[in-house]
């Protein structure tokens, strides 16, 4: 059976149609085309904000939309606009009939009519703002990056697909380690080609946005599986939990590479990024075999508690309610919304089941922020053996550019890590 995450934009999708049957069946009952003027009004205004929205995110990430994304942005939040409209139309239906009218239908009662008109108003804004508020937090438009192991490395690779745990349709590369001349001859531990990473990418990008990670390991005896999180690059789904649900995907990622390439996951590592440091985490504390199968787990820059980002996250771009707001009304919707209790997810107490198997937690010196802090919390509450690695933060690169991609220090640190990756028992 499909999951949540994947069932869940095709009801939204299918709400205009349902309401426009509704507004073409009002519309004769009355004999005025009110209703169907309405409801193109709605399609323009959402169709309109869904364009804003697809421009917005491909501003961010600095990369384009692609135009089926944004026609699927445009009616999501066209489905918004109509259940917002469906419930406060119910609203004013369900209080209206507590008022008393008279013979033509009038409130016989200002008070009571002002006081209908109040509760109204105070029943949708308590639903809106917590619905739509998760819908922001958990709607992505999907966006692949450009890149190949090919074109990028020269690596040979072959596209893959497969489900995540809970079903969601996943895309992946399979990229077996291959000589090149970045191949030092130094290759620890089991023959060449026998050793595996699990590549977890971060929130908004994709597995080409953050396969230069792999730059070292796969010239150096270590295949590869970089794969696309659901609501990200060409996999299914369009809600992201930030790395809750997610961690089901590393699961999936993990089972397939077990069952396609036994001789290739004699030993298989974790290697993740923000988002996927959090379900990398949470998938190697799974109890079950595959989660089990994950010999060490490094991370760059993961965060402890989901609710303790995003409160720090709106208290330092909005206002000290906006962190209340996002910790009490907005994280709790989203949850509730895409079937996932976000409200405790929280890296930094699944990280102790990672014991005995070694973790790598690699992050900026000059880093003071309140992440920073964070990645400090996670670290300081694994069990040994554990390791933590301060590197230079360039000045005039962001973090995710100067601390994964370009920084010799962290590249090597992985190379000894997984080499020398034992478990303590």
């Amino acid at each position: 059976m499909p999951s949540a995450s994947v069932i869940l934009p095709w009801i939204y999708l299918a709400v205009p149609g349902v309401a426009a049957v509704l507004a073409v069946a009002q519309a004769r009952r009355s004999g005025s085309p009110g209703a169907v003027r309405q409801f193109l009004i709605t399609c323009i205004t959402g169709s309109l904000l869904g364009v804003g929205v697809g421009v917005w995110y491909s501003r961010l990430l600095h990369e384009r939309v692609p135009p089926s994304q944004v026609l699927v942005t445009c009616g999501i939040v066209t489905a918004v606009m109509f259940l917002l409209k469906g419930f406060n139309r119910s609203l004013a239906w369900g209080i209206g009939r507590a008022v008393p009218k008279d013979a033509q239908g009038e409130p016989c009662c200002p008070a009571a009519d002002t006081l209908a008109k109040v509760a109204r108003a105070g029943a949708l804004l308590a639903v809106g703002i917590p619905f739509v508020a998760g819908m922001v937090l958990t709607y992505r438009p999907r966006v692949v990056h450009s890149g190949t192991p090919g074109s990028m490395f020269g690596w040979a690779h072959e596209d893959v697909s497969f489900p995540a745990t809970d079903g969601t349709p996943l895309r992946g590369w399979w990229i077996p380690a291959s000589r090149s001349a970045l191949t030092d001859g130094r290759h620890p531990g089991p023959p060449w080609g026998a050793r595996t990473v699990i590549l977890c990418h971060g929130f908004g990008a994709d597995k080409a946005a953050d396969l230069r990670l792999a730059r070292d390991l796969v010239p150096n005896g270590y295949n590869v599986l970089a794969f696309d999180f659901r609501a990200h690059g060409e996999s299914g789904g369009q809600f992201t939990t930030f790395g809750d649900l997610e961690r089901r995907d590393v699961l999936g990622a993990v089972r397939w590479a077990r069952a396609n390439h036994p001789a290739q996951t004699r030993k298989i590592f974790g290697l993740g990024e923000s988002m996927g440091a959090a379900a990398l985490i949470s998938a190697a504390a799974d109890a079950g075999a595959e989660g089990q199968a994950i010999d060490a787990v490094a991370v760059f820059a993961p965060y402890d508690r989901l609710t303790d980002l995003f409160q720090g996250m709106a208290e330092a771009n909005l206002a000290p309610t906006g962190g209340w707001l996002a910790r009490r009304v907005a994280l709790p919707a989203a949850g509730w919304e895409v079937g996932a209790d976000l409200t405790h997810f929280a890296p930094g107490r699944e990280v102790q089941a990672l014991w005995p198997r070694p973790l790598l937690v690699i992050s900026a010196m000059q880093d003071q922020s309140p992440a920073a802090a964070r990645i400090q919390k996670l670290f300081d509450e694994a069990l040994q053996p554990k390791y933590l690695l301060e590197v230079d933060l360039a000045t005039k690169k962001g973090i995710r550019e100067s601390l994964l991609f370009d920084n010799e220090r962290a590249s090597m640190a992985l190379r000894v890590f997984f080499g020398e990756a034992r478990q303590i028992l």
